[in-house]
């Protein structure tokens, strides 16, 4: 038998058949080749989408209220459109040393990122893009990057499904959530590497001045499970550039990871002496973080947090925060999607401060405080993910049209 017709093929046929192959065995090679290195390049591009939204509950009131400080997830008995992304992305391989970034994003949480410090140059456009960014990989081990990218100071991403909780820290909201530059990443060996970057500003969304700031990174994988990261910025952040001006910020993390539990912690301070009053003024605040998966698709995890902006130098309010957050998260798989759903707890106080505290969303007699010392939120959210890549994608349409039945 051959073939589905159970017909053996006449002989000239069979003659001419196999003096074709003969003659052109080599160019059929060359175009299997090539198409094989086209289904490996097309394997290093990948894309992704992603969408964020939530309610959030104030058991302190029913009014529609902003988030007094909030950076991100900042609208009060609301629907929250936080977050929308389309992301493409290309690796890189021993083959392809080339590699970049570009995505476009909207929604609460990416307006919420304008800078409200100084000049808001480009602000309008550059906050509805989430990667722009070229690498390239010069030797073995070194990754040079530039153009604008997701900053790696901080334990947490803009993106509330790379966290453990849905909302995110204090500490988070003030420490960069991307930045723009150009560096280098170093891999020294597997358990070490460093990381160091001319950027333009603490907030990538400003432009105080035109002189370079730096960013640097020290990683160590210490034990298994354990690893330590040193992060620090340095640089002017204000129209005065003398050195005695420059910001400078640490930021301290170590994490321990098993199989289904995370273990996180964070320390961050920082301080800048005031051009306009001489004032030497400093932030730090701290988070703990712990993620368990019970079982699939169940996980739970909490982040008790503190900030403490004495001269109100992130925050424009002297203040002590405090808050602590409870989480759990459902999630579903389906292909190369995933949909997970999130109710989060979160209790915050403010005090310390004259103006501090929080928005008071029950407001109904003037004589009642504009401001309330602490409040209680519950979330519910709702995260869509989508990755693929470029070659799955191919292979698929090529599927469907060979075989559209």
């Amino acid at each position: 038998m051959t073939g589905r017709t159970g017909k053996h093929l006449p002989v000239g046929t069979t003659a001419l058949f196999l003096c074709w192959m003969i003659g052109c065995s080599g160019t059929c090679q060359a175009n299997q080749s090539n198409e094989a290195n086209a289904g490996e390049d097309r394997d290093l591009w990948e894309y992704h989408l992603y969408l964020d939204m939530s309610y959030a509950d104030d058991l302190g009131g029913p009014k529609a209220t902003p988030w007094r400080f909030k950076q991100t997830t900042n609208r009060l008995n609301d629907f929250d459109p936080n977050m929308g992304m389309l992301y493409v992305e290309k690796s890189i391989s021993e083959d392809s040393p080339w590699g970049m970034q570009f995505g476009i994003q909207a929604g609460n949480d990416a307006s919420a990122q304008e800078s409200n410090w100084g000049n808001r140059t480009a602000s309008d456009v550059i906050k509805h893009f989430g990667h722009a960014n070229v690498s390239f990989q010069a030797i073995e081990g070194l990754t040079l990057t530039a153009g604008l990218m997701e900053s790696f100071i901080g334990f947490e991403s803009m993106y509330a499904k790379n966290n453990p909780n849905y909302t995110r820290a204090w500490i988070a909201d003030y420490s960069p959530y991307f930045l723009i530059g150009a560096g280098g990443h170093y891999i020294i060996d597997s358990d070490m590497s460093v990381r160091f970057f001319l950027v333009t500003d603490y907030n990538y969304l400003e432009f105080v001045n035109s002189l370079p700031k730096y960013a640097a990174q020290f990683a160590y994988r210490f034990a298994p499970g354990w690893t330590l990261r040193q992060n620090i910025f340095f640089g002017p952040e204000q129209e005065q550039t003398d050195l005695k001006y420059w910001l400078g910020f640490s930021d301290s993390e170590l994490q321990w990871q098993s199989d289904n539990l995370m273990i996180g912690w964070a320390y961050n301070i920082g301080t800048q002496q005031q051009a306009t009053n001489g004032q030497q003024a400093f932030w730090m605040g701290s988070a703990l973080w712990a993620r368990w998966q019970i079982s699939d698709p169940w996980s739970i995890a909490f982040r008790p947090e503190f900030f403490w902006d004495p001269d109100g130098l992130q925050t424009d309010v002297e203040q002590f925060i405090g808050a602590l957050t409870l989480t759990t998260e459902y999630q579903l798989s389906l292909l190369d999607s995933s949909l997970a759903v999130r109710t989060e707890f979160r209790h915050d106080t403010s005090t310390d401060g004259a103006n501090s505290g929080f928005f008071n969303a029950a407001k109904q007699i003037p004589t009642e405080p504009p401001y309330l010392a602490g409040q209680n939120l519950i979330f519910i959210s709702v995260l869509w993910s989508y990755d693929n890549s470029f070659a799955k994608s191919y292979q698929s349409i090529n599927n469907t049209l060979r075989n559209p039945f």
